[in-house]
């Protein structure tokens, strides 16, 4: 309909669509298309066209002598004078290609155009009746309400810890005690784009003697369904049910089923989270492959016997607790994103007040939390995974975000990505990538994926260190890896994730800023002294790799995961073409 109006139809039709849906929707109750199907192509009588189109063996060769009869043509009628200004046309033309190009013309961006602070989003911080939190972040979103609802992982007891992943990953697909979970999630969708829950660790302690963790269960909705939404989420919270065992069972099954089909494509994230846990207590926590192993063996457990009754009263007394504890007053804090108009904050607020008036009923945990102690101890192992490449990992500790020097690793991220990894782990290795990741919370990452290497890789990382501890870089590479560092930082967010930082991870727009400067103040000598740091301290390494160990059965039991490679995976062409070309040329030699 819009198309139409760009050529004299009425420009008021895009506004019919509804009306005109409706009307479509009555003539097709009323048998108008099939009639329409009868009249005009199944009926004898109806008009019909029959059209053969019949290949010409010689057309390709008839063009070619068309075009060829025509170049003919126009050469005998161009003069001497005109035949010589198009050879000298074609002349400057290639003497132009060949040029180099002056990069210098195009605009770009300096540190003088970087400011040295900023100014973050402004959010009103208010309270509900019952004193829980509320972050109102005021932001163009469309008449869309954007809502993240924050649930401290702070006073869940050590033996139920093991279950908050599952939890996490059940919450979105569980019913109610009003409805099944197929019915409730239509409930859901009709007023909401769906509900979503992830764990969230951190630590800005420099010592890590102190984490920090949290569930958070986001969801958006239209103004307009703001009572049928948060109506839906109430009932979610207030009346969980993990009662069903059919449902259960099968979300459990849904979710083993996607980490086995995923398990290629994680690989990268699996060898991160391993390595980090033996660094950090944050990162050990919820480590990301023990939590996945640990529900794989539960779902399989619980669905071969069937007659377990006892594991699965265990694993839904777990779930309930979990709730319990997390829904308590003192351990939520909400969000909202959203476009203040009419007075809609006031309108969420009481809305929430309801959902705590409702919910507070059912919470009423009695658990004390109790801290596990942890040591750090640097992770070394290789996992077979089902894939012809490798997932390379070597990760060290750093200061936090907090501190002053996190300032200068974050520079030397960049600088050992952009001036150095890249051309040695993806240009020269045949790697889909590898770089550098600086953790928030105080970890320095080097990664590739896609890898046709292991042990080169290894060694390009801890070149990589030698490369900036030995000053092999200039001014100018860090003034580049200095923009980089501001194109992460400062990158163009939705409006519905401007802020979150604030809200999820308690980070003031003080120390943003300090990060900012410190950035911009970064020297030569303070990427010397980072480098000298890492290269000795003691790193964790993990892989994920495609060569094959000579214990297969000990492969197993470390790797529960284990599934044979896919027939897609075993092919050669899945292989970046750049390591087989490499490959190749060590064949010549």
């Amino acid at each position: 309909m819009i198309y139409m109006t760009l050529y004299d139809a009425d420009p008021f039709l895009v506004f019919k669509t509804t009306e005109y849906a409706h009307k479509l929707k009555d003539d097709f109750s009323k048998g108008i298309f099939q009639d329409l199907i009868q009249k005009y192509l199944l009926s004898e009588h109806g008009n019909r066209l029959r059209l053969v189109m019949l290949p010409d063996t010689d057309f390709a060769k008839k063009q070619i002598e068309q075009e060829t009869k025509a170049l003919h043509t126009l050469q005998s009628e161009l003069t001497p004078q005109q035949t010589q200004a198009i050879k000298d046309d074609c002349q400057r033309l290639k003497q132009r290609q060949q040029e180099s190009e002056n990069i210098d013309i195009l605009p770009k961006i300096t540190l003088k155009d970087i400011p040295l602070a900023r100014d973050y989003p402004l959010f009103t911080k208010a309270s509900l009746d019952n004193g829980i939190p509320i972050w109102q972040f005021n932001a163009p979103t469309n008449d869309v309400v954007h809502v993240r609802i924050k649930f401290s992982t702070e006073s869940i007891p050590a033996e139920l810890r093991k279950y908050l992943p599952i939890c996490v990953q059940l919450l979105p697909l569980i019913g109610t005690k009003r409805h099944k979970y197929d019915d409730f999630e239509k409930v859901i969708y009709s007023c909401t784009n769906g509900i979503r829950a992830e764990l969230d660790t951190y630590s800005y302690d420099k010592q890590d003697n102190k984490h920090s963790g949290s569930v958070i269960l986001s969801y958006s909705f239209l103004n307009e369904n703001l009572g049928r939404a948060m109506s839906a989420v109430t009932e979610l919270l207030a009346e969980y049910d993990f009662g069903d065992d059919k449902m259960l069972l099968d979300a459990m099954r849904t979710k083993t089923v996607e980490k086995s089909n995923n398990l290629s494509s994680e690989g990268l994230d699996y060898a991160l989270s391993y390595a980090e846990s033996g660094l950090k207590s944050f990162a050990n926590q919820y480590e990301l492959l023990r939590c996945d192993i640990f529900l794989c063996k539960l779902a399989q457990s619980l669905i071969d016997s069937k007659a377990n009754s006892a594991q699965l009263n265990v694993l839904k007394q777990a779930l309930r607790q979990i709730m319990q504890i997390l829904a308590a007053s003192t351990n939520v804090q909400v969000s909202i994103h959203a476009q203040d108009k009419n007075g809609l904050f006031g309108q969420i607020n009481s809305h929430f007040n309801s959902m705590w008036n409702t919910i507070g009923k059912k919470s009423n945990p009695e658990f004390k939390f109790t801290e596990n102690s942890f040591k750090p101890t640097p992770r070394k192992h290789i996992f077979k995974s089902p894939q012809t490449v490798n997932y390379c990992v070597e990760v060290m500790p750093i200061d936090p975000l907090v501190s002053p020097k996190y300032s200068h690793y974050f520079v030397l991220g960049q600088l050992l990505t952009h001036s150095f990894l890249h051309h040695a782990i993806r240009e020269e290795g045949g790697a889909y990538g590898g770089g550098v990741r600086v953790n928030q919370s105080g970890l320095f990452s080097f990664f590739s994926y896609r890898d046709p290497n292991l042990e080169e890789t290894f060694g390009q990382f801890r070149e990589a260190l030698n490369y900036a501890h030995q000053g092999r870089f200039g001014k100018e590479d860090v003034n580049d890896a200095k923009i980089v560092a501001f194109q992460k930082i400062d990158r163009a967010k939705d409006p519905a994730d401007d802020g979150l930082n604030f809200f999820l991870r308690g980070v003031s727009t003080a120390q943003l800023n300090e990060v900012r400067k410190g950035i911009l103040e970064t020297r030569n000598r303070d990427l010397v002294r980072a480098a000298e740091h890492l290269m000795n301290v003691k790193s964790s390494k993990a892989v994920f790799s495609m060569n094959k160990l000579k214990e297969e059965e000990r492969l197993r039991k470390d790797c529960l995961l284990y599934t044979s490679p896919s027939p897609r995976d075993r092919q050669k062409s899945r292989m970046p073409s750049s390591a087989c070309k490499k490959k190749k040329k060590k064949k010549k030699k």
